[in-house]
């Protein structure tokens, strides 16, 4: 059986205390132990191949410097980012990450909390929360630890303390302010599937109304993204000639949009503005380079680490719990055209 490699050892190895070595592996405050020794330590522990006894530091100090992260939705390009984004800083300050993909099911979210506490984490981070007027993942999780944050995607009306909130109206308001102002009045929503209580639809709606734009049935749903083809958009426009400019749910439906009308001779944006949702990394690179709305991801996890900090040492960072997305103007809106006739 291989022997865990134990401080003592690395203590050994570069001629330090075991306690100035403990001090330094486990980040502790107060060290006052030279950058130049501190590397020498990191660098030892990495020969040696040291893993820290997380258990036995749990029994010590009722920590295991390990943090659930509790992911309703691990599809996307953002949620991704954003999973990675939390792991990699919650690494940087010393905590690692235990992982549960509960798929946005409330049922699922009680049986992984339940574990995950169970296993020992100090603190539960729910990834992409859903946004409702019950609040219902707030009671579940908080059942099992008062130390969670929610990060959410919404509209920060109700921002708790724990609550760190990606405000969808403020990216929504301007992207319709930058349609009007290109002369556009006549603005659509084309998004997957039909959600009353999707925060997008909702600041998309409330963005119309505040510009005193065009309120009439101003949403399209498709039930698959896949369905946005020539034949669709032929139709789509047939049925709104006087929709000028697209506002897509997302990134990848907006480039469909533009494939599609390229397919059919209209051309984006002299023919038809359109605008997504996300800024994935394709959308800077598609053709056009299209104009979308910015979640500020990094940001996001940021806050979200900072407030899991404040909890769990009683550090004092300033928290901001309400992050604006913020539209990233390109090349697929222009003012309003000529309309194309659609055959």
């Amino acid at each position: 059986m291989v022997r865990r490699i134990t401080m003592q050892q690395i203590a050994d190895a570069v001629h330090m205390s075991r306690a100035s070595v403990s001090a330094v592996l486990g980040n502790k405050p107060n060290c006052f132990v030279s950058e130049k020794k501190r590397a020498q330590i990191h660098e030892t522990a990495v020969r040696l191949g040291y893993t820290p006894n997380l258990l036995a530091r749990g029994l010590r100090n009722g920590r295991t410097n390990m943090i659930g992260l509790l992911c309703s939705s691990m599809q996307s390009e953002i949620n991704k980012r954003e999973l990675v984004c939390l792991v990699n800083l919650l690494l940087e300050h010393g905590y690692s990450s235990n992982i549960v993909y509960y798929k946005g099911e409330m049922e699922k979210l009680r049986a992984a909390s339940s574990e995950l506490m169970a296993r020992g984490c100090d603190a539960l981070i729910v990834s992409r929360a859903q946004h409702s007027t019950e609040n219902e993942e707030h009671t579940i999780v908080n059942s099992f630890t008062d130390k969670a944050v929610f990060l959410f995607a919404g509209n920060p009306d109700r921002t708790a303390d724990q609550d760190i909130v990606y405000d969808f109206r403020a990216g929504f308001l301007e992207a319709a302010d930058h349609l009007k102002k290109l002369g556009h009045r006549k603005i659509k929503m084309l998004k997957h599937r039909s959600e009353p209580h999707d925060p997008g639809l909702i600041g998309f709606q409330e963005a119309l109304e505040q510009l005193q734009l065009d309120t009439d049935s101003p949403v399209c749903c498709v039930s698959e993204v896949k369905d946005i083809t020539p034949d669709f958009m032929k139709e789509f426009l047939r049925k709104n000639p006087s929709c000028t400019a697209l506002v897509c749910r997302n990134d990848v439906i907006a480039m469909r949009v533009i494939q599609s009308c390229a397919k059919l001779g209209i051309r984006v944006p002299e023919d038809l503005s359109v605008i997504g949702f996300d800024d994935i990394d394709t959308s800077a690179y598609s053709i056009p380079a299209l104009t979308t709305i910015q979640q500020p991801v990094e940001a996001a996890a940021e806050e979200t680490v900072n407030l899991i900090l404040n909890m769990l040492e009683g550090q004092a960072n300033p928290v901001c719990h309400s992050l604006s997305t913020r539209l990233v103007i390109r090349e697929s809106t222009a003012r309003i055209p000529n309309k194309t006739q659609v055959q």
